[in-house]
């Protein structure tokens, strides 16, 4: 219903979001995965084309995990994985040395067939040996007639999450797991059923050490496109939407997330973005500075009631709202990881109003912050209420008297001078 909507659509104070700006390129870039101090990703950003394809194929690049908010230039991952064919998402062991990846001809996570005939996606395994990614070998599950795709192991190593749309799947693609035995080799993979799948598409899973499993689906309720979506597995809690600021009205996808920082990562195509696809990332907040102030008109110095307030990170983001009281006083949450950031005020009538804040992550309340707001220039459209645009009070006529009162002669001067 429209509740659940607007519920999704109401920023959540849980996380904070940033684009990767330093990362991104104008094409697509997705599929993050964690390995040692590297997050490896997808990219197409190699226009690279062959006879047989006109489209740019994709690639995987790695750049050094972010510490204090840097990241390197991203770089080619791999010389040997390099191929003619699509390398997208991958998945690594603890120690490093093991990847699954997915390589195909494909678009974003779609099992269709392309335009020349049939192109399924195959998951792969590697191991890292004196220096070199070699030991590619085809999973036992890969088959021509279906797609394996975005592998992601788990902490321990003996499960493997994946996406397929094999005989046994519900909707366009559900999420299976499958057993690693201590030889290698594979269990059967198993559907996770119907609570997870829908008749729509599953993909992208991502499994945190505690179990609990990200994945994207366009089935579940949300908030339009692919949206990302959580469940913890070990309680077999229900499925639960992330909501804005992590989903947004397009694909929303392929999140990853560290339980020991707090963060993680995700791809998506909305709008305001670098490219395509574009990676970006997430923090958890863990704690909230309390804002308190007031909104006061610039001429008059006097409180302004019904203002909307909003606090603004430096790349636009929302990370915070509320509105002015009568006595035009706010009070606003902020998330404290954020030290640098802009109070914005609206109001009809008026000019927006905005003030820079700069806080120190250890000021857990600030007070009188005040935001100055003025008029809008006083030239009325035409159609404008006058009353409004020049603040005039009621006229008043004197009981059963067709005489105007003393008082009111000062706003009809108002209305003469602005004639």
């Amino acid at each position: 219903g429209v509740g659940y909507f607007d519920e999704l659509m109401t920023a959540s104070n849980e996380y904070t979001i940033e684009n990767l700006t330093s990362v991104n390129s104008k094409e697509s870039d997705f599929a993050p995965s964690f390995h040692k101090d590297f997050i490896v990703f997808s990219t197409a950003r190699d226009l690279e084309t062959t006879s047989r394809s006109a489209t740019p194929y994709l690639n995987l690049y790695k750049t050094t995990r972010p510490e204090q908010g840097e990241y390197s230039t991203a770089t080619h991952f791999s010389d040997e994985l390099k191929s003619v064919a699509n390398e997208s998402s991958t998945s690594f062991s603890q120690d490093g040395n093991t990847m699954y990846f997915t390589r195909n001809n494909y678009k974003k996570g779609s099992f269709n067939r392309d335009k020349k005939g049939v192109s399924r996606l195959k998951i792969y395994r590697s191991t890292f040996k004196d220096g070199k990614w070699g030991n590619i070998e085809d999973l036992p599950f890969n088959s021509d007639l279906y797609s394996v795709a975005h592998p992601a192991l788990n902490k321990k190593g003996d499960k493997l999450y994946f996406s397929s749309d094999m005989p046994g799947t519900l909707g366009a693609s559900d999420i299976f797991v499958v057993d690693i035995h201590t030889d290698g080799s594979f269990g059967t993979p198993v559907n996770l059923g119907s609570k997870i799948n829908t008749e729509s598409k599953e993909t992208f899973p991502f499994i945190t050490a505690s179990n609990v499993l990200y994945f994207a689906s366009d089935g579940h309720p949300g908030l339009g496109g692919l949206d990302i979506f959580s469940i913890d597995l070990p309680n077999q809690g229900a499925v639960k939407n992330l909501g804005n600021p992590i989903n947004s009205a397009n694909d929303d996808f392929s999140m990853i997330f560290d339980e020991t920082t707090n963060s993680g990562f995700f791809a998506s195509d909305r709008n305001g973005g670098f490219g395509a696809d574009d990676i970006y990332a997430l923090k958890t907040i863990d704690c909230m500075v309390t804002i308190t102030g007031i909104a006061v008109d610039k001429d008059s110095d006097k409180p302004l009631p019904f203002a909307t307030v909003h606090g603004k990170n430096n790349f636009g983001g929302n990370i915070g709202e509320a509105t002015t009281n009568a006595q035009g006083k706010y009070t606003l949450e902020i998330p404290c990881q954020e030290s640098q950031y802009t109070i914005i005020a609206n109001l009809e009538g008026y000019e927006e109003g905005s003030l820079f804040m700069f806080t120190t992550p250890n000021e857990k309340s600030i007070t009188n912050a005040r935001v100055v707001l003025e008029e809008s220039s006083k030239v009325a459209v035409i159609g404008a209420d006058l009353v409004k645009v020049l603040k005039l009070a009621p006229i008043y006529f004197d009981l059963n008297s067709s005489y105007l009162r003393d008082d009111a002669f000062s706003n009809l001067d108002k209305v003469v001078a602005y004639m």
